[in-house]
């Protein structure tokens, strides 16, 4: 019990606990306490959830973790359980689990991603977790090489948009805390010193090298070995929403592919943010009459150039760099 009295008191008040010290934790003891900790304990109380804890949060982690010696993984699997990926990810590949004694694939595929997230390059990297037990649990937590092995040659086509679904119903439920913390589920995306106040997600591709004769590897277009996927990002929170795997000789402009890795970005997204204008960018390459015409077979508008931007004479209204800016709207549920 803290008798923590301010300055001054009632007259009444003061006469009643005239011999009683202003300041003094019953506990076991009693313990003085210091006038600055009693101030404290004046102010309203915070809950564990209120804006002004996540901003203190946010100042003093890098002060936490090396006080207790945690790393940035840790946050992001306990992010991962929070959020409930990790359990959706389970109910998505529990067909995979070999006995309920075994190691959970949810959770499998979650060390997977966090391990990626830490710098992790090739599947034994995620050991790496093992090492942590203080983190990642004791020993045989993690699971083995050759589990996580298993877990990802067991899933298939019907497997993976399962998968997906785990991932979009958890980013629905990660915006929907953002926003009750900051008021905005989504930020706005800035380009050329401009705010765009919409979704916003960037298609690309790029060249993963292969250092040896692997499934799927070929040459690519600047003569190196490998692969060439295609991801969607979401440019207003850097979140990777989907990619396509594609051998290293895949075309740069095929217009299937981009409108496949399209569908899946989509799709991650929450309902709610489907039925509001949504800019698509492209480089060059992706600039293609199939992309363009896509939006228009989902019932959507098509934006061939930026509000404002204003058409060369004679030239083209999206040019190299900008692609295409298109105002996407969906089909309701995934993909």
């Amino acid at each position: 019990m803290l008798l923590p009295f301010p300055d001054s008191l009632p007259e009444d008040l003061t006469t009643l606990l005239g011999e009683y010290q202003a300041h003094v934790l019953l506990t076991p003891g009693p313990t003085p306490i210091h006038p600055d900790a009693t101030r404290a304990l004046l102010r309203p109380m915070l809950g564990h959830m209120d804006r002004e804890v996540f901003a203190l949060n946010r100042e003093i982690q890098t002060d936490l973790r090396t006080m207790y010696g945690t790393a940035p993984e840790a946050f992001t699997a306990l992010l991962a359980d929070r959020i409930g990926l990790t359990a959706a990810l389970s109910e998505a590949t529990d067909g995979l689990r070999e006995r309920r004694a075994g190691h959970d694939p949810g959770r499998v595929l979650v060390d997977v991603a966090v391990a990626i997230a830490d710098g992790a390059r090739s599947i034994s990297d995620v050991q790496s977790l093992a090492d942590q037990e203080g983190l990642h649990g004791p020993s045989g937590s993690v699971a083995s090489t050759a589990t996580i092995w298993r877990v990802l040659a067991g899933i298939d086509g019907a497997m993976l948009a399962e998968i997906r679904r785990a991932r979009a119903v958890a980013r629905d439920r990660a915006w929907l805390a953002r926003g009750e913390l900051t008021g905005s589920e989504l930020p706005g995306s800035r380009a050329a010193g401009r705010l765009i106040s919409q979704t916003v997600l960037d298609l690309d591709a790029t060249l993963v090298t292969a250092h040896s004769d692997k499934e799927g590897a070929k040459g690519n277009f600047k003569g190196g070995f490998g692969y060439h996927p295609l991801g969607a990002w979401l440019d207003n929170t850097g979140e990777a929403l989907a990619a396509v795997l594609r051998p290293g000789n895949a075309g740069s402009n095929t217009a299937t592919d981009h409108l496949q890795v399209l569908e899946q970005a989509l799709s991650q997204l929450p309902d709610r943010w489907r039925d509001k204008p949504i800019l698509v960018r492209a480089d060059g390459v992706g600039y293609s009459h199939a992309l363009i015409r896509s939006p228009s077979r989902a019932g959507a508008g098509v934006l061939d150039r930026l509000p404002g931007h204003r058409q060369r004479p004679g030239g083209d209204q999206a040019g190299v760099g900008l692609g295409v800016a298109g105002r996407v709207q969906r089909r309701r549920g995934p993909a």
